[in-house]
């Protein structure tokens, strides 16, 4: 298997697993709306997830209230961009 697809790329419209993000996107005034998985090979409706600044801080504090070590924080930080494309190293 091949690396996952960017979010927000033709590529990251993925159908084949239920309860999966079909999409994710920022909108250019930095809201972020997700398309979910929907039943069979349908993409959902889009819906509001949040403001951007608001979910990069609520990841860096599930990853302190996970108790992460360095290694393990450094892992989940870029997992998120990889996947994503947001840096979560430094405050907004």
């Amino acid at each position: 298997m091949g690396e996952p697809p960017v979010c927000g790329s033709p590529a990251a419209t993925r159908r084949d697993q239920p309860g999966e993000l079909a999409d994710l996107q920022v909108t250019p005034n930095g809201h972020v709306l997700i398309w979910p998985v929907a039943e069979g090979d349908d993409v959902g409706h889009a819906q509001p997830l949040g403001v951007e600044a608001d979910l990069r801080a609520n990841l860096r504090r599930l990853a302190m209230a996970a108790g992460l070590d360095a290694a393990e924080w450094s892992a989940f930080a870029e997992r998120v961009r990889s996947r994503v494309g947001w840096s979560l190293e430094h405050a907004d």
